[in-house]
């Protein structure tokens, strides 16, 4: 998984996978990348589940 930069505090972000039971179609995905640092969202990538 790709790894970003936090622009706020120039940290490296790994992305957290989280799962949404309760979403439109039943169950979605979302890979979050949020700074462990300053808990900055710094981007975000929503995956439905089929």
């Amino acid at each position: 998984m790709e790894t970003k930069i936090c622009p706020k505090c120039g940290k490296e972000v790994h992305a957290r996978f989280i799962i949404n039971h309760n979403g439109e179609n039943g169950r979605e995905g979302e890979y979050k990348w949020v700074c462990d640092a300053c808990d900055e969202v710094i981007d975000r990538l929503k995956i439905v589940i089929a």
